[in-house]
């Protein structure tokens, strides 16, 4: 390979290695979001769970409801009693529960077409992020290329150095704006 190619290969990967890196940043904040989703469910659902309830509830209420007057000894009696239509609208949001409980368990995995084109999508429906996202990785190539070139030519002015330093700048501010 001669210097030229490898100058040429090198070059290229510093220009698409600022969308990778912005790329990651995008897949492992879709991983939180889907994290952040699968919880959100987790806690509907247990909410939600919380809120039935059992025959030894239902025993309390009657019992303090009637007191002495109550004709059940316990639950358990009580539950013996239910009848065959209640039994079964319970059965019913059981596996009503269960089914939740299990998509909540085994979401739908992640697919990496699914994020690129969210990621389109997301660029079209802002286009000031997606302007910041490429300046971004615009400006992490030049400060590479810069980097690289040190010690090629003279920076006893600093002039370099300011426009490295003013780049990573304001990397940082559009950083800060998109969090």
């Amino acid at each position: 390979m001669t210097t030229r190619n490898f100058d040429a290969i090198a070059a290229l990967f510093d220009l698409v290695e600022p969308m990778l890196t912005e790329f990651d940043d995008y897949r492992i904040n879709g991983a939180l979001a889907a994290a952040r989703k699968q919880h959100e469910a987790s806690a509907a659902f247990i909410k939600h769970l919380a809120t039935f309830s059992t025959p030894d509830d239902e025993f309390a209420e009657r019992k303090a409801e009637e007191g002495d007057d109550c004709t059940y000894e316990d639950a358990s009696e009580m539950a013996a009693d239910f009848e065959s239509d209640r039994l079964y609208d319970e059965y019913l949001l059981f596996v009503e529960m269960i089914e939740w409980a299990r998509h909540i368990r085994n979401p739908a995995p992640i697919c990496m077409e699914d994020l690129i084109e969210k990621d389109a999508a997301d660029r079209a429906a802002d286009p000031v992020k997606a302007a910041l996202l490429d300046c971004i990785g615009a400006l992490s190539a030049c400060a590479d290329q810069i980097h690289q070139m040190r010690g090629m030519f003279d920076d006893t002015d600093s002039a370099i150095q300011d426009a490295v330093d003013a780049a990573e700048e304001a990397q940082e501010k559009a950083r800060a704006v998109l969090t």
